[in-house]
This record gives C-alpha cells, structure tokens and sequence, in this order.
C-alpha cells in the first residue's frame, strides 16, 4: 500500500492488514461447521487462514508434510491406522490439541448420519482410540492402505472435543470459530461481505517455522464489482484477487507499478456434471452425445478476460500437470475420442428413438414426452469472466440446433448446491473438481463415482457423500473395489 492509504472500508490499520478478495458470494456469516449443508463459506478465510489438518502434499513437488500429527503407520495388513500427535499443538482458545480430539471426531463422525464424512467413517473404521495424548489408533473393518488420506490438507478436519462433546454437530455453528490455525476470527461484516482475522500471537506453529505470519490481519471478502475494484487496485487498498478483467490490467500497472498478474494452470478443469440418475440422462448413450455436442476448441477461444492466450480444451479431468500425464494412456483417449461431432450425436438420438414426432423441431421421449433439459451454473452472466456460463449457454445452443429444448440458467450459490445434493438438476456448467490423482494415486479421482453412493442417497436425498451425478456402474465399481485394497505400488494398480 501506498504510504497514508487507508481505506474507508477497512476496519483495520491497512498496513499490518493482508486484503484478499474473491468472486463468490458469501452469505453465510454466523456459522463455522463444515460438516452439515450450508455450514460455512469455505473462501472466508475459515479454511485458508483458522483451520489446519493433520499434514498436506505440496502438490507441485509431491512432498508430504506433516502438520498436526509426525507421520502415521499401518499394522495388521492395513487394519489397524496409528497415527502420532504433534505435541506443543494448541487450539485458538488455549487447549492442547491431543489424540483425543482425533478419535472423538471420527466416533462423532461416525455416529451422526446427517454429517459430511459420517459414510466413509462408517464404512470402514470399526472403533478408535487413544492411550495417550500423543496417539491415535483406529481399527478398521477391513483393509484400507489409503486411509490416511481422509485427513489431509482440505478434507476431514478434527474438531476440538472439549467443545464439541457438549453440543449437537448437526446444529452447532461453531461460532466463533475454534481451531489450530495462525488466525482468529476477529470480525464478519455481512453488509460488506467481509471477514476479519486476527493473527494468534500465540500460535503454535511460530516456534516451529521459526517466525509468526508477518500481517496482524487478513481480511477476506466478495470482490466488489470491477469499477469499484479497480480504484482500490491503484490504490493500494487491496493485496490479491482475480476479479478484475484482464484488459483493466495494463492500465492499473501505468498507474501503480506494484500491480502485477500472473498466470495459473487451474486444478480444476471446467465442463458439466450430468444428472445419471435421471432419464433419459442416465443413459451412456445419450452422456455421449451431449459429448459430442461440445465444441472444446470454441470455447478454449471464448475463455474471456482470464488469460492471454485463450486456454486449451482438456482432455482428463485433471491439471495438464507433468507429474499426472502417465495417468493419460493414448490408447484409451484414441478409442473414446472426445470431439465436436453434432452430427453424431443426432446419429445417437434418432437411435434411441428420440426423434421430432410432432413436426414442432423438438425431439420427444417414445412415449411421447418433449425432452427438455435445463443447464444450471453458479457463475452469473453479469460477472467480469462468466466462462461456466458460457459453456452452458454455448451447449444449450447445440443441443437445441439438433431438436432438444435446452436452457441455460444462473443459480446463486446456496440454492444451487441444494439443487446439485438433491439430485434435482439436468446438466451443471461448474469445475470438474473431480480430484486428481493425489501422490501418484488414482483412487479419489474414482471413488466418489462407486454406484453405493447413488443408492445411499437416490433423487430428494441430500448427498452428503459420492459425486452429485449419482452415477451407477457395476463395471466401474468392480474396478473401485478391487484399488480400494491395494495401493499404488502393487503390481496389477496400473493395470
């Protein structure tokens, strides 16, 4: 920041304060529970800054790094999971983080079947416990060699269990929020939608890393619109976003030489989720011409105001990333080539029978039944760079040039996520965060796609577990099982 900018908006001095900005909405304020729907708004600042998990992978290396525990073994062929607690780890209200808080979060995880987690803790840890403060031990119902990876960066968080033990979990908001980060919840401002945080001077990681984050505050908030942000950019009133259009750019950097870009390759590719559980969508046939209806190459081109040059189509639903590509076999991606073919896919449809019986140009189910699909999406057409909507309407275009009723329709994001968990959607235009072959393991990309999840949670049930596609496939499943029991250094894994 310049020297003497403060802001009017800020509540804090801004030179000790970190500003971070982000396009989603936020419109939860008063709750931090991430395990039940509509708990928290994960870009607060709540995961990035006040939560911690038991270790991480830095993705770009593949290193692992442990946090909260030293490290972790198997006994009794993967079996038995034993993991070792960090000592000197303190909660933000000045409780010692134990092994304890470890196995009453997953018995409370296991217990309550409306939380997010209580499926897989279910199916597959038999009791825990802990004989001292520093251990963990969790018996498992049968052989799991990848356990450990529900506890890492970004996945299922322990809770304090001197807090939680006296609340209800399916209720309790957790507010303000307790956990081990480097930051406390200082402040919300909901008229702002804005989040302050206030650095822990007593964080127990500074004797560990050698020195505390150097801002005393960190604020979090839904970026305003680009003409109101651009000011603030060439001001100095802001630190890191990516909401202000690309062509803005050049001209914020004339103003203010401190302002610079940078390009990221995403995680997380963009196309749409398909509703398997519904028909005629369920059929694979008919996933495949909507494939063929995507023009990949055109919508690279139409990447708006996000980088220069426009982007590529993907081909795996995965960052382009060099240590993923031997999960990319030729021969596969050759046979089930993904191209722009509108002509195969009427080829499809007039097969199924799904042809214009009424000379009205739209094509109907045997039965009689016009098909009409609407394609929802979290990103308004009003935002600086609305690719997913984009996709969606680029994708209703084609699908009605070849006789389907399609439509493209902005959802905010709590509505259309009790949309995407109830099963009460067609096609979503959104990120395809399917996970990624983590540590060289492809598992995770597949797991949430086993058919168990469908029939646990059919259309009208709340997902709180599996992919929101709902997808059911004796085949694929067969394959799921058989990798859940072996890891990634078995012999037939790559096979």
């Amino acid at each position: 920041a310049s020297p003497g900018v403060q802001p009017e908006w800020l509540p804090t001095p801004r030179e000790e304060t970190l500003v971070m900005h982000d396009s989603y909405p936020f419109t939860i304020f008063d709750s931090f529970n991430p395990f039940i729907p509509q708990g928290h708004d994960y870009q607060s600042g709540h995961y990035q800054l006040c939560v911690e998990f038991l270790w991480y992978i830095n993705y770009a290396t593949g290193e692992v790094i442990p946090w909260l525990i030293t490290g972790w073994e198997y006994e009794d062929n993967y079996t038995t999971f034993i993991l070792h607690v960090r000592r000197g780890v303190t909660w933000n209200d000045g409780k010692p983080f134990t092994a304890h808080d470890i196995v009453f979060t997953v018995k409370m995880l296991k217990k309550y079947p409306e939380l997010f987690w209580h499926a897989y803790m279910d199916e597959w840890v038999e009791d825990a416990y802990a004989p001292d403060n520093y251990t963990a031990i969790i018996k498992l119902k049968k052989p799991n060699p990848r356990f450990h990876f529900a506890f890492r960066g970004w996945e299922c968080p322990i809770v304090p269990k001197h807090i939680w033990e006296n609340v209800d979990p399916r209720t309790f908001k957790n507010y303000p929020p307790v956990w081990t980060g480097p930051y406390k919840l200082k402040a919300v401002y909901p008229e702002l939608r804005m989040f302050v945080w206030e650095r822990r001077d007593d964080y127990w990681a500074c004797k560990v890393l050698g020195k505390c984050p150097e801002p005393k505050y960190a604020v979090m908030r839904t970026a305003p619109p680009p003409d109101v942000l651009f000011p603030q950019y060439v001001r100095g009133e802001t630190d890191f976003g990516r909401d202000l259009p690309i062509e803005m750019l050049p001209k914020a950097k004339e103003i203010n030489a401190n302002v610079t870009w940078v390009p990221f390759l995403d995680p997380c590719p963009r196309g749409v989720w398909i509703n398997c559980a519904k028909y005629p969508l369920n059929l694979s046939e008919v996933r495949w011409a909507i494939a063929y209806l995507i023009d990949r190459e055109k919508l690279a081109q139409l990447w708006p105001s996000l980088e220069t040059p426009p982007t590529v189509p993907a081909t795996f639903p995965w960052a382009d990333w060099p240590g993923l590509r031997k999960f990319v076999f030729p021969d596969v991606f050759a046979k089930y080539k993904l191209e722009y073919n509108p002509q195969k896919a009427k080829e499809i449809f007039d097969k199924l029978g799904f042809v214009d019986r009424n000379g009205d140009g739209w094509r109907e189910l045997p039965n009689g039944t016009k098909i009409s699909w609407t394609i929802i999406t979290p990103v308004s057409p009003a935002q600086p760079s609305p690719f997913e909507y984009i996709v969606a309407e680029e994708l209703a275009k084609e699908l009605r040039k070849i006789g389907i009723d399609a439509t493209a329709k902005y959802v905010p994001g709590p509505e259309i996520g009790d949309l995407i968990a109830f099963g009460k959607f067609d096609i979503v235009s959104a990120w395809l965060c399917t996970g990624m072959p983590w540590n060289n393991d492809v598992y995770y990309l597949v797991e949430g796609f086993h058919s168990k999840y469908a029939k646990m949670y059919p259309i009208g049930e709340r997902m709180l577990a599996g992919s929101p596609v709902r997808l059911q496939d004796p085949e694929l499943d067969k394959v799921i099982d058989e990798l859940a029991v072996i890891g990634p250094d078995h012999p037939k894994y790559m096979e």
